[in-house]
Parts: structure tokens; C-alpha cells; sequence
């Protein structure tokens, strides 16, 4: 980039086959990846960096899980008094994170 500073990019690529290895007998998780990206810059000495990240860089929304029966509402009280519990009328589905991001500085000592 400069006399300097180097740039760079890191990129982690995690791959995740298909797998129909699930409670619920007709719910498949799809093929998917997630990336996961690192660019920064850092001194020609190797003396320091900083770097930003992201996580989920393409923000993939793979549903994971399904739940079979319904989320179920109830109160402290349900366990005296089993009138209170409720189906909900929703099933608990587990999705990928969320894309997220953030800061890395870093001092090397002795680097040279």
C-alpha cells in the first residue's frame, strides 16, 4: 500500500454438507457455507496490525432446525396448576448467526 503499511484480506470459508441427520423425520438442512472475512493493514516491521472483521460476510440464513411440536406458553404457576399451559401456535426454528462484526488491534513484541 505504502513505504509502510502492507494491506491484506484473510477470508475462512466454512463448508457444511447437506444432513439429514435430524430429529424430525422430513427436515433436511441444505448445503450451505458461511465466510467469514478479515481485511487490514499492517506495519512493514511486522510490529502491529489492525484488522476489521465480519462474520457471516453474505449474511446466509440457513434454517438448521425445526422443532416437530409447538412452543408451548406457560406461567411459574404451570407446575401447580396444569390449565396454564398453552400451545403457542409456533414451532421453534434454529436459523445461521446473524452477520456480525468487529475490531482486532495487535502489538507484536520483538517483532523487527
Amino acid at each position: 500500500m505504502t513505504d509502510s503499511l502492507d494491506g491484506f484480506v484473510r477470508a475462512l470459508v466454512n463448508y457444511y454438507p447437506q444432513n439429514k441427520n435430524r430429529a424430525e423425520p422430513d427436515f433436511t438442512v441444505p448445503t450451505y457455507s458461511l465466510v467469514n472475512l478479515y481485511p487490514g493493514v499492517r506495519g512493514r516491521d511486522g510490529a502491529w496490525e489492525a484488522s476489521i472483521f465480519t462474520r457471516n460476510a453474505f449474511k446466509n440464513q440457513t434454517t438448521l432446525d425445526v422443532a416437530t411440536n409447538q412452543a408451548v406458553l406457560n406461567s411459574p404457576l404451570s407446575q401447580f396448576f396444569s390449565g396454564l399451559i398453552h400451545p403457542s401456535g409456533y414451532y421453534r426454528t434454529q436459523v445461521t448467526r446473524a452477520s456480525r462484526g468487529g475490531n482486532q488491534p495487535a502489538r507484536r513484541l520483538g517483532a523487527r
